[in-house]
């Protein structure tokens, strides 16, 4: 039992200590998913994208809200990620089948990510 031995037992352990922490740091706490009546909640879609985020991030906390008519937006941790006229487009893409709350969620998520700045998408 040298040097070479311990090292090749801790290494893994420690790289997925690092890669579990990055993950957990990365993944937002709470989400909040705002859409209309109708499309939203009447038709489903906001509620299918939110049972959509809780795959993804299953220890975030998502709350489904209302919002305007044909209004559609994703805030992750205070900070908005989908919104404005790319919400609205959103929304009536997943009402025309055009796309589907899977995909909304995975953008989402990989904007949430990536987005440092301040930028919301649609505004």
């Amino acid at each position: 039992f040298g040097p070479q031995t311990c090292s090749r037992l801790v290494a893994p352990v420690f790289l997925a200590l690092l890669l579990e922490m990055a993950s957990a740091v990365a993944s937002p706490s709470q989400i909040q998913v705002n859409s209309c009546m109708l499309g939203g909640h009447l038709l489903g879609r906001g509620t299918a994208v939110q049972g959509a985020l809780q795959e993804e991030f299953p220890n975030a906390e998502i709350k489904h809200g209302y919002a305007g008519l044909l209004q559609f937006s994703i805030v992750a941790d205070g900070k908005q990620v989908l919104g404005g006229m790319a919400g609205t487009c959103t929304i009536l893409e997943m009402l025309t089948c055009c796309r589907s709350a899977e995909t909304v969620a995975k953008s989402a998520s990989e904007d949430m990510h990536t987005s440092d700045d301040d930028t919301i998408l649609g505004a």
